[in-house]
């Protein structure tokens, strides 16, 4: 396995959830009363240069194996709910680094679970991480990574049914999907 592929598409993960975390920064400086600004400004700009460094210093490859295909997907979910946990553990409050975790964790795998007992409550900027964490899972963030591939039908198609239970694949052999 080369692990400068999975440290690259490591750095596209970490880049992606940069961009989401800096716009939930730059959302609460809107708002005056907003305090989560700090612990969102700081998240962000870790992961921004935590995926810059593997993007800029690994080449990119045409083809990656289906080993390294799973090992991307589990380095994803790994490297996002770390990630996503950091803003609630700066922002402290009810968050401890479990129940971070946990924010976290739901947002990615779009549980809809919550340790919070009242959501609204939370400053707009937290709340916009909240929804952005959910919307990545929704999508699935290796299908994020996926557009990062621009030529490489074998590696997105790799990724892809890393990701895809066995039951999705059933249903869509039968529509004719390739997965």
């Amino acid at each position: 396995m080369r692990t400068h592929v999975v440290l690259r598409h490591f750095g596209i993960v970490l880049l992606i959830i940069s961009f989401l975390l800096i716009m939930s920064a730059i959302t609460a400086l809107l708002f005056p009363s907003d305090n989560s600004f700090v612990p969102l400004a700081v998240s962000g700009l870790s992961a921004l240069v935590s995926g810059l460094l593997p993007v800029l210093l690994t080449k990119s490859v045409d083809k990656i194996q289906a080993k390294e295909g799973y090992t991307i997907v589990l380095c994803a979910w790994i490297t996002a709910w770390l990630f996503g946990a950091l803003p609630f553990m700066i922002y402290g409050g009810e968050f401890s680094f479990i129940n971070a975790l946990f924010e976290s964790m739901s947002g990615f795998t779009t549980t809809g679970a919550s340790i919070l007992n009242d959501i609204e409550s939370q400053p707009p900027g937290l709340q916009l991480w909240r929804i952005s964490s959910a919307w990545i899972g929704g999508i699935g963030v290796v299908l994020l990574i996926t557009l990062a591939i621009p030529d490489d039908r074998n590696g997105q198609v790799i990724l892809v049914s890393s990701e895809t239970s066995s039951l999705a694949r059933e249903y869509f052999k039968g529509a004719n999907v390739a997965l």
